[in-house]
């Protein structure tokens, strides 16, 4: 491949990789805003954890809750076909 082509890949997967989580977030904020008791517990989950300004990958490893959330909108809201 030329530097050219290569560039242009790299592109390609920097705009899907945007584009696919971009619609992932649109999708579970359109669940939170449906489930307003989902959204409550939730930002209970946030408030227990993120006491800090910083939030760190531990942080959000141990947010169980917000994982199911996540993980829920990509099964009913699958970005590809299988």
């Amino acid at each position: 491949l030329t530097r050219e082509e290569i560039t242009a890949q790299c592109f390609v997967f920097l705009l899907a990789g945007f584009d696919t989580t971009a619609t992932s977030l649109a999708f579970v904020t359109h669940l939170l805003a449906r489930n307003p008791l989902v959204q409550k517990n939730l930002q209970e989950e946030i408030d227990q954890h993120c006491s800090r300004d910083t939030i760190s990958y531990e942080t959000l490893k141990s947010m169980r809750y917000l994982d199911c959330i996540v993980k829920e909108s990509l099964r009913m809201y699958p970005l590809a076909n299988m």
